[in-house]
């Protein structure tokens, strides 16, 4: 067969021509140019947007309170606190004290009294102080979230120490629970 034959039967594979190469080109960097703006609008957007979540008030229309009255009205005693929450307490009695606010839900908060305990590294010496008691109502025992508010005041002359917590939920099963 003769070359001129040949070259007839098979043309040489010729390169991709420089518009073929452009348009691929622009392609790529326009796709590329996109994803880039995409991810910066995503940062400058988080970056500058705060999502807020509504307080419990806005998104549980039927709150529960830990009452701290009676069923007569009037505010509780110590020990009818002590028997209002149950077993596994201690400082109830002796450092809990329901007054009167009128700034609380209620008009009632729960005072509890905070010392310097020198011994406050054994059980006996941080049951001293402060009070621990565990609220669990039946119509959240199969919750799968809850939201707790509280207002907490200490005196401008509190000093933080080591240890201690402050009100919260807890969860798993009785006994092993986590928080509190």
């Amino acid at each position: 067969m003769p070359e001129s034959a040949r070259r007839a039967a098979h043309p040489p594979k010729q390169p991709m021509t420089l518009s073929k190469q452009t348009t691929f080109n622009l392609i790529f960097n326009t796709v590329g140019a996109l994803i880039g703006l995409t991810i910066l609008a995503y940062v400058v957007y988080s970056l500058t947007h705060t999502e807020r979540e509504s307080p419990c008030s806005g998104r549980y229309p039927a709150p529960l309170r830990f009452s701290l009255h009676t069923s007569k009205g009037v505010l509780m005693s110590p020990i009818e606190l002590q028997a209002h929450v149950g077993l596994n307490e201690w400082g109830v009695i002796e450092n809990a004290k329901v007054v009167e606010d009128a700034d609380a839900p209620g008009g009632a908060a729960l005072e509890a009294k905070l010392a310097d305990v020198p011994d406050s590294e054994t059980q006996e010496g941080r049951r001293a102080n402060g009070l621990y008691f565990r609220w669990t109502p039946q119509q959240v025992r199969a919750a799968n979230a809850v939201c707790l508010s509280y207002k907490l005041w200490l005196p401008d002359e509190f000093t933080f120490g080591g240890g201690g917590r402050l009100p919260g939920p807890f969860g798993g099963p009785p006994g092993g629970g986590i928080g509190g």
